[in-house]
This record gives structure tokens, C-alpha cells and sequence, in this order.
């Protein structure tokens, strides 16, 4: 089976995410999320991964886990320790493509 089992009506994006999305730009935006297979990354890691993801014409909407010192890199949007994920396909953008 592909897909998700619990399709829900969309909801909006919070509107601090909703403005970084929506002034993504033609480039749109990428979405960065290990899932809970991935609990806390290295300081080391985080850094590396945020200096690449800084070079891409995309923005990037980063969900990251812990306590974590985040670089300050204008394209790039934290999601630290969410609950709930604003992000999830129930949630709508004209700039948001799942696949």
C-alpha cells in the first residue's frame, strides 16, 4: 500500500513557516527530517549538513531533534523538538510538493 492510512483536511502553516515558504521564490523549498530513526545528530554533522543545505538555491525547512546550536543561515528554517509537525501532508503551500 502506498500513501498515508490517515488522510486529514489541510490546514494552514503557521505564519512565521508560511512566510519563509512563500518567499522561497521559484526555487520552492526542501524539507529535511530523519524521522525517528535519526534521534540527535552531532554538533560536527549539523554543522556540515547546514553549510551545504546554505549553497542550494532552495530554502530549507530543517526538523531537526535536541538541544542543538543552530548556524544562522538565511535559507534555512529550524523546526526544533516539534511535537507536532507543521509540515505533515495534511498542512497546505502553493510552494509545497510532496514526493
Amino acid at each position: 500500500m502506498v500513501g498515508p492510512l490517515n488522510v486529514a483536511d489541510a490546514r494552514p502553516l503557521p505564519p512565521d513557516l508560511e512566510e519563509f515558504v512563500s518567499n522561497s521564490g521559484g526555487h520552492g523549498f526542501i524539507i529535511v527530517s530523519f524521522g525517528s530513526n535519526v534521534a540527535v545528530l552531532r554538533q560536527s554533522v549539523i554543522d556540515m549538513l547546514a553549510t551545504a543545505f546554505g549553497k542550494i538555491k532552495q530554502r530549507v525547512v530543517w526538523r531537526l531533534k535536541g538541544d542543538n546550536v543552530i548556524s544562522k543561515i538565511k535559507t534555512i528554517q529550524f523546526l526544533i523538538g516539534t511535537g507536532q509537525n507543521p509540515l505533515d501532508p495534511s498542512s497546505t503551500s502553493p510552494q509545497m510538493s510532496l514526493s
